[in-house]
């Protein structure tokens, strides 16, 4: 496969990495946010409901958050641009962008789970 062929491959498969960072880190930060927070009391006593995903989103308190996954997966969309401009000729070198691509996505995906736990936290106490 060369770069003639496929002119916007780079685009594709950084773009693909970067929407799959984003959405899945947004669902992951939405899970752990409700499994934090739903259920618990804030200062006032009353118990915290249980937050919906279009509430998490755009939510004031939870803005930290998704702009968190947001920036995660602009990242992952820029390293796999650049892991992605080798031109793959055999299967090794597809092995080998394959595994890069994924190794990213997955420590995309660790951080921006980290991150949201903290966020998480942090919404929570200004509850």
């Amino acid at each position: 496969m060369t770069d003639r062929k496929h002119p916007n491959r780079r685009l594709m498969i950084a773009s693909a990495a970067g929407l799959a960072v984003t959405l899945i880190s947004i669902v992951v930060a939405w899970q752990q946010f409700g499994f934090l927070v739903t259920g618990r009391q804030d200062r006032t006593g009353s118990t915290i409901p249980e937050v919906t995903f279009y509430q998490f989103i755009f939510s004031h308190r939870t803005m930290n958050v998704s702009a968190s996954c947001l920036v995660s997966g602009l990242l992952a969309f820029f390293i796999c641009f650049h892991f992605a401009k080798q031109t793959v000729r055999t299967r090794e070198q597809k092995n080998a962008l394959c595994s890069k691509i994924v190794v990213t996505i997955i420590g995309a995906l660790i951080m921006s789970a980290i991150l949201a736990t903290f966020y998480a936290m942090q919404a929570w106490g200004r509850h």
